[in-house]
């Protein structure tokens, strides 16, 4: 009887344990491996999460060198373009062509049938070599200036226009003479009144 009650007692205890092992433990674990599995789970959904934070960073290098890439061509922009800085004639006072000595020409080109735009030089007492335009066999009225560059013709500075007036010649006109200096380059440009194709400007020299 003693045994039976034993034996009883340790089914039962067994059977508690079992039920200890399936209902509390095993469900405890099951929700412990739960919340842990979530937090892995978590943790690879925060994965996407650190992924969109790369993105977003990354979105904010893009702008800003997207950015840095616009600028570039503002500053293109901003940056003076091929052409006329100012009128200047040079030195102060002007370099007069009627006190030059030794005189050339550089070059020529010819405007409509009978004018032409020439490119002269020749030396000064104070700035040695000196360079000017001239309009020469002219129509009253025809125009011409004197375009110098000191960076490689990019941008250069326009001594003139001039008018042939009467002033030196009926068919003539020159500008200020211009002093050279190494890298310094000239041309010369005319034009025809009302014949507005009749305009053209010489290479430049030297």
């Amino acid at each position: 009887m003693n045994v039976r009650k034993c034996m009883t007692a340790l089914a039962a205890t067994t059977t508690l344990a079992g039920l200890s092992a399936l209902g509390l433990t095993a469900p405890a674990q099951a929700t412990a491996a739960g919340p842990a599995v979530a937090a892995l789970s978590g943790a690879t959904a925060a994965a996407p999460t650190r992924v969109a934070v790369a993105n977003a960073t990354a979105g904010a290098v893009r702008p800003f060198s997207g950015a840095a890439g616009v600028g570039a061509p503002a500053h293109a922009s901003a940056a003076r373009p091929d052409g006329v800085i100012n009128g200047s004639c040079g030195p102060t006072p002007p370099i007069n062509v009627n006190g030059t000595t030794n005189r050339h020409l550089a070059t020529s080109k010819p405007i409509g049938d009978t004018a032409w735009s020439r490119l002269e030089y020749g030396h000064d007492s104070k700035y040695g070599t000196v360079y000017w335009a001239h309009v020469w066999r002219a129509p009253k009225n025809s125009v011409v200036w004197l375009d110098w560059s000191d960076d490689g013709k990019h941008n250069w500075h326009q001594c003139g226009p001039y008018w042939v007036d009467g002033s030196q010649g009926a068919h003539d006109r020159w500008t200020w003479a211009v002093n050279w200096v190494h890298g310094r380059e000239f041309r010369s440009c005319a034009n025809v009144p009302r014949l507005p194709r009749l305009n053209g400007c010489t290479v430049w020299k030297p």
